[in-house]
């Protein structure tokens, strides 16, 4: 179950979607899987896909809403196991909905920032009801364990990883990339200011930043968005292209 902001296609995909799609393609029970998400005119086409529309968005939000409407579709015919992606409530709310099904949450940014994660109380009610919590990095593990007491085996990094290319590494450019969200919580701003500061003096170097508030295009920037445009306009070699598919 993709967060309601995530698309299941090309054009719009996040990391999260991204790593389900790479995790599916290989799994040994890729015809088992099927991913919900938002409603896509061209969802990648070799993982089933159905397209879920918030229950009552008016009344619950986008995020319970969507965990109403998965629960509608699947409950006559509950799957083997759910996944949530970085939505603590909707995995507490869903394994509550169904005791019967293994309910795993993955969990990618600072988790003391989420709903039901904020406190040690909740975080321990989520290593005691769902069945496993998955984390990107060390920093997002440790940040979710701070308080925690006691051993939680159904708690782990299980990080990112991607296809590698056939044959031997190419050789690197002197090119920096950073992709993802351009908001405060990603760091961009002070990666911009930083970069700013230390190509003037290596020239030969380039960066580029892609990445936008949210997964699409947008000729409006946030305010944020222009204080990271502002700062790298500092140095032409510093490449700001919003988001890209």
């Amino acid at each position: 179950l993709l967060s309601p902001k995530e698309e299941f296609s090309e054009s719009g995909a996040g990391a999260q979607t991204l790593k389900i799609v790479q995790t599916s393609r290989r799994s040994r029970f890729k015809t088992n899987i099927t991913v919900f998400g938002k409603p896509t005119a061209s969802a990648f086409p070799d993982v089933a896909f159905r397209p879920l529309t918030p229950f009552w968005p008016a009344l619950f939000g986008d995020n319970m809403g969507f965990a109403r409407a998965y629960a509608r579709a699947v409950g006559q015919a509950p799957p083997d196991m759910i996944e949530c992606f970085n939505r603590p409530p909707v995995a507490m709310w869903l394994a509550k909905r169904f005791p019967n099904v293994p309910v795993t949450l993955y969990i990618g940014n600072d988790p003391q920032t989420k709903g039901h994660a904020k406190t040690v109380a909740q975080r321990q009610d989520l290593i005691d009801r769902l069945a496993g919590i998955y984390f990107v990095s060390e920093y997002v593990y440790a940040r979710f364990m701070e308080g925690i007491k006691g051993a939680a085996p159904n708690v782990r990094v299980l990080r990112t990883g991607m296809d590698r290319a056939e044959g031997p590494a190419p050789e690197k450019d002197k090119t920096i990339v950073f992709v993802g969200r351009i908001e405060p919580i990603k760091g961009a701003l002070e990666l911009a200011e930083a970069l700013g500061r230390v190509l003037g003096r290596h020239p030969d170097w380039n960066a580029y930043l892609i990445g936008a508030r949210w997964f699409k295009v947008s000729a409006e920037l946030t305010p944020y968005e222009q204080r990271v445009k502002a700062a790298a306009d500092n140095s032409a070699n510093i490449h700001v292209t919003g988001f890209l598919p």
